[in-house]
């Protein structure tokens, strides 16, 4: 994963250091695990923000079949 963000969230008055995924990483991770959850997640993430413009060189680097994403970004 590129451009992951840290921040910190509390627990039970502890403080744990988290990476958070950039949205494109985030919606390949999606893409990837497709479950029922992720896909209703995906249907609204793409709803919401669109289709990243980096999501094909991204899926290049993080899918097995990166070409299932041409289909999506045409």
């Amino acid at each position: 994963m590129s451009n992951v963000r840290k921040t910190e969230i509390v627990i039970a008055k502890e403080i744990f250091e988290v990476h958070v995924p950039n949205y494109t990483d985030y919606l390949l991770l999606k893409l990837m695990s497709a479950r029922p959850s992720d896909i209703r997640d995906i249907a609204t993430l793409v709803w919401k923000r669109g289709i990243p413009n980096d999501l094909k060189e991204a899926a290049k680097k993080m899918l097995a079949y990166p070409e299932i994403i041409e289909k999506i970004c045409q």
